[in-house]
């Protein structure tokens, strides 16, 4: 209750929306952490993304609530930056893993390749299957990061047109 008198209703509704894709994310991650043998580290993507996400919008939550006590934020900055850091190379990881096999990846357990080691006789099964509600929720998780972050370059652009045309 106290933090809707702080946030306001459209404050509410606003941190809901920054935290929906974290917590989806750590829910899916958790969800299917052993169901993509192609790359396990998909799943893992997802929940430190989701947990990280879930961290970011916390620290902005208490900056907001410092900010307006009038109490020095510069440990809140540090530390939002040091987890903003680690989330962008988190993120950069999470385009190796998932875009590498993007063209490779079968929504079909079925689909497994027996391989021999010539040298030691041992025989794997190399799989490519990732559970398909797993690794399309990874993959649109991070296509549609580029896409937030392209409609807002293009609306800054516009944005400075308009502030440039206005000017003269």
């Amino acid at each position: 209750m106290a933090m809707g008198l702080f946030l306001g209703p459209i404050g509410i509704v606003l941190l809901g929306l920054c935290a929906a894709l974290p917590i989806a994310q750590l829910i899916m991650g958790t969800q299917y952490k052993d169901n993509c043998p192609v790359d396990d580290k998909i799943p893992q993507y997802l929940i430190a993304a989701g947990s990280l996400g879930v961290v970011i919008v916390v620290l902005g939550v208490l900056k907001m609530i410092m900010t307006s006590m009038e109490v020095n934020t510069a440990c809140c900055d540090t530390l939002i930056m040091l987890v903003n850091a680690g989330a962008f190379g988190l993120f950069i990881a999470g385009n190796v893993w998932v875009y590498r096999i993007h063209k490779t990846v079968s929504y079909d357990i079925s689909n497994s390749t027996n391989v021999t080691d010539a040298l030691t006789n041992v025989t794997e099964v190399i799989t490519n299957y990732c559970d398909k509600t797993c690794y399309l929720f990874a993959f649109w998780s991070i296509t549609g990061s580029y896409i937030f972050i392209g409609a807002f370059m293009v609306v800054g652009c516009c944005a400075c047109l308009c502030v440039m045309c206005i000017a003269s």
